[in-house]
């Protein structure tokens, strides 16, 4: 959905009266982008809300995965799955900086935040309810306690119940199902265990990528289907990266600086699939992004402000440089550690505490807008692994089990080791995917829209020197200097802010 089309998304805002009710917008609203008519015993998203004449409830599943905004006023409340009907409907712009603080460092926002202080979204199993302006909200991210199985059995127990899952989410047999192919494990898992359970996808698709990633995706994807007898289609990037950028803002509640390169997939499915498979949820716990020996060592110690400190320190002297000195009094390194240090306490106790503060926060909050935000009202979308038995054992799994290995590859390896396996993206190292002329054509528009754009936040020299920069030299490492996403995510929010 468009910032235009945002003038249709579905509400409800309660207010008191004269000490009565008023009501407009929907009395009734629900989403199951799986079309299961009981989603919540497979661990698929929903969220729904209603309106018996005297109280309003809302409830969500497990993971809160599906983005719902509420705001709470003192005469009532409204909720939207639209960030922009909010506002609309006069939410207040106040700016939550120290939310702020944490996604303009990290890219993601925490736990229910939004850029506004007064919107956030509902938590995970969220249970409201609202009568004659008493409120109550139930709900949050819940941790999984380890259990002591080793690898090898991991393994054999993970296929096991990932076979069953794949299983209760099999695609009628006349719909028109859809497999995006990446060059990683968790959509090639997805796609072989269809195979094997007798299910063909009538069209697989991979998406080329942006400077100054490796077209991997692409390359692999198109090896594996061609080995595996299946069709495939190639999607490219065109057009202008920062109003691709912008529309992807948009769409995605301004609350991600990624997704930018899902537009054509987005654009593609919506037109040709019924059904669409998404892996996300299980790289999280098996690879984590966050792990490292340090941070590993840190949540060993229960040390959350360590970790914090070595996830926001390296880029602290840019943004320091880059914001303006009444703003970075707001967004500051001292803000955002804070900030920071306290969303990450109550993961210390799970099995595996980076995954587990990684997923509630970044896979919930930014990746998830892919298949609930962006993709979810258009096709059918499952999530295999978000699967109650697989996401509770695969979250079980303690650090040391894990750490080092591959647990993926292990079972592909073991269990399907009669299909092709033309390597994974990034497992060899490469040049990096450099294209002087779309670095300099994002650079240029940059600069072109810093000149239309207040940038309340941003110091302006510091954009335009660096982007000219780019322009002229189209290097990489000059492109990147301006953090071209995140900037755009600034220009996003401002012309919400001001429109």
């Amino acid at each position: 959905m468009t910032a235009r089309g945002m003038a249709d998304a579905p509400y409800i805002r309660v207010r008191m009266r004269g000490g009565k009710a008023a009501v407009d917008g929907a009395y009734h609203w629900r989403r199951v982008p799986s079309r299961i008519d009981a989603p919540d015993p497979l661990g698929e998203a929903w969220a729904k809300w209603s309106w018996d004449g005297e109280t309003l409830t809302f409830a969500s599943d497990r993971y809160g995965m599906i983005p719902v905004f509420y705001t709470v006023s003192d005469d009532g409340v409204t909720l939207s799955p639209s960030l922009t009907k909010l506002i609309e409907l006069g939410a207040s712009r106040e700016l939550n900086f120290a939310a702020l603080s944490v996604f303009l460092r990290l890219g993601w926002f925490l736990e229910n935040d939004t850029p506004f202080i007064a919107i956030k979204t509902m938590p995970p199993g969220a249970r409201f309810s609202w009568r004659a302006g008493a409120q109550a909200l139930s709900g949050g991210a819940f941790v999984a306690s380890g259990s002591s199985i080793g690898f090898d059995a991991a393994a054999d127990r993970l296929h096991e119940l990932f076979t069953t899952a794949i299983a209760r989410r099999r695609p009628p047999d006349h719909a028109r199902f859809v497999m995006p192919i990446s060059g990683g494990k968790d959509s090639r898992l997805i796609l072989f265990e269809f195979l094997r359970q007798g299910y063909r996808p009538g069209m697989c698709v991979s998406t080329s990528t942006e400077p100054p990633r490796i077209n991997d995706d692409v390359k692999i994807g198109e090896a594996l289907c061609d080995a595996l007898g299946l069709p495939w289609r190639r999607l490219e990037l065109t057009g202008s990266p920062l109003a691709r950028e912008l529309e992807k803002d948009a769409r995605s509640h301004y609350l991600a600086d990624e997704h930018g390169w899902y537009m054509p997939l987005m654009a593609y499915l919506g037109d040709h699939a019924d059904y669409a498979y998404d892996g996300i949820g299980l790289d999280v716990f098996l690879n984590c992004m966050l792990w490292s020996d340090d941070r590993n060592r840190f949540a060993r110690a229960g040390n959350a402000q360590a970790i914090a400190d070595n996830l926001l320190r390296p880029d602290e002297a840019a943004w320091k440089s880059a914001l303006r000195p009444q703003a970075y009094n707001k967004l500051s390194y001292e803000v955002a550690y804070d900030y920071l240090t306290a969303a990450i306490k109550p993961h210390l106790a799970a099995a595996n505490p980076l995954a587990s503060f990684q997923f509630w926060s970044r896979t919930r909050r930014e990746i998830a807008l892919v298949p609930y935000a962006m993709l979810s009202d258009r096709v059918v979308v499952m999530t295999p692994f978000l699967d109650k038995e697989v996401f509770d054992f695969a979250s079980s799994l303690p650090v040391e089990v894990l750490y080092g290995r591959d647990l993926r590859r292990t079972v592909l390896e073991r269990y399907y080791g009669d299909c092709p396996q033309p390597g994974y993206a990034g497992e060899t190292k490469k040049a990096r995917n450099f294209r002087p002329w779309f670095n300099r054509r994002y650079a240029a528009e940059l600069v072109l829209a810093s000149l239309k754009a207040s940038l309340p936040l941003l110091r302006r020299g510091w954009l335009t020197t660096r982007a000219l920069k780019a322009a002229l030299t189209g290097r990489q490492r000059d492109l990147d200097w301006c953090n071209p996403a995140r900037i755009a995510w600034m220009m996003a929010l401002e012309r919400l802010i001001r429109h």
